[in-house]
Order: C-alpha cells, then structure tokens, then sequence
C-alpha cells in the first residue's frame, strides 16, 4: 500500500472522530454573571364585565318587562327570544320554552299590580351588600288586595333572582320550575295591570277561559287544557 492511500485513509477515519470528539465536548453557553436569565411573557388578564342587561336584580327585571312586553306585542325580533332564554338560565332545546315561561311571569306580575322595579337593588348596591339572591316574591311589604289574593291562590310561589358565577342576574331554578304551576293557580284571576299575556297566543287564549277543573287536572302526565286544546284543533282542522 502506497503512503499516500494509507494517509487518504487515515483522513476519512480519523478526522470526523476528532470533530466528534471536539463537539461532544463543547461546553454549553451560560448567562454572563449578572445578566438576568429571560423569561417567557405572559398575557395580560382580560376583564369582563357583566352584561348590563343582567347585572344586577334591578337591570335583569327591567330587561324582563321589557322583553315580555315587546313579546306580547307582537315585536318580531328573535334577540328578545334569546334574552328571555337567557334570564331563565336555558340551555339548548329548552330555550325554545322562554317565549311561554315569560307570558306566563308576566301574567302573574298584571295579576298583583305595577312592580316598583325602582326597589330592587342595582349594580353598585349590589357591589357593597355582596348578596347573591334577592327575592320578589313572596314580600311581606306589599300589602295590596291583589297580591293577597295571588299570594293565596298559590302560597308556594316564588319569583327570584339569582346571581351566577359572571355576575349576571337571572331567575332562580324554583322559579323557573313554578311558573307553569303559578300562573295556572291565579290566571283566573283578575288583571290589574291592562297587559294581556295571551295576546297572540291561542294556547294560553283557550287556558284561561277553560273552568278550573279542567285547568288543573292532567291525565297521562299532560295538562287537560292542552288535551283540550288538541281537540280543538283536529275539529277546526
């Protein structure tokens, strides 16, 4: 073997094991003494304030009336379905419901009288009381003829509000699962405010003339009146 093959050799072996050998032992790079190491960078919080609409019990029963008013009046606007949805704390198929939850609330308020929504706390009262939970009804304070006689009709009835986790204000669960049964106790009541919560709505036109026995009772687990109702329609159909 020629000297030069051997030192090609050698070459092709022995040089990349040195530059191996070299890169093993680089040591790493270090901060210079007193230079601050840096340090990952962190987003800001972002705050969020609660809807005004819902933001306190004063705001989210202002926004009920006007909501359900706006409904019963005919107002063609599927925001007010939504925020109804949302006072009632529904969540996806249910929300199809809040239309008739909120005739139904609204029926048991023109039954006792105008509410002074000014008495219901608002956002900076609410800030300095911290409560989480005001309730309407029942009130020891009202002491009017009609809200006995509402009161008396339905002795378990409750509306009230509740403040959730955002801070927005929205009606209990007992309320929401009362008011069906609420406002069947009184609708035969009389109004005392001059708003009707069955305007445009036939099914609650037909509930509130039919005789009370016929209202209260169910059979298979659905109310008579809708029974009723289903008649009615298959005759007129």
């Amino acid at each position: 073997m020629s000297l030069s093959t051997l030192f090609r050799r050698l070459t092709k072996v022995v040089l990349p094991t040195i530059a191996a050998c070299v890169a093993f032992n680089t040591p790493a790079q270090v901060p210079m003494p007193g230079t601050p190491a840096a340090q990952p960078t962190e987003a800001a919080p972002v705050r969020t304030e609660p809807d005004p609409r819902f933001n306190s019990p004063r705001a989210s029963l202002t926004t009920f009336f006007n909501a359900a008013n706006a409904l019963v009046n005919g107002q063609n606007d599927p925001g007010i379905d939504d925020t109804l949805a949302d006072l009632f704390g529904l969540e996806t198929i249910e929300r199809v419901s809040a239309p008739d939850l909120a005739r139904k609330l609204l029926g048991i308020f023109n039954r006792i009288g105008e509410y002074p929504v000014d008495r219901l706390p608002n956002a900076d009262q609410v800030a300095r009381s911290g409560i989480g939970r005001y309730t309407i009804l029942p009130d020891s304070t009202f002491r009017s003829p009609s809200y006995k006689a509402v009161m008396e009709a339905y002795p378990e009835g409750v509306i009230e509000l509740e403040r959730r986790t955002d801070g927005t204000w929205i009606f209990s669960k007992a309320t929401k699962d009362n008011i069906v049964d609420f406002y069947t106790a009184v609708v035969a009541l009389d109004h005392v405010v001059d708003v009707d919560e069955t305007k445009g709505n036939l099914a609650l036109q037909l509930e509130s003339k039919l005789p009370e026995w016929i209202r209260e009772g169910e059979m298979l687990g659905i109310a008579n009146w809708r029974w009723a109702g289903l008649a009615l329609t298959i005759l007129i159909g």
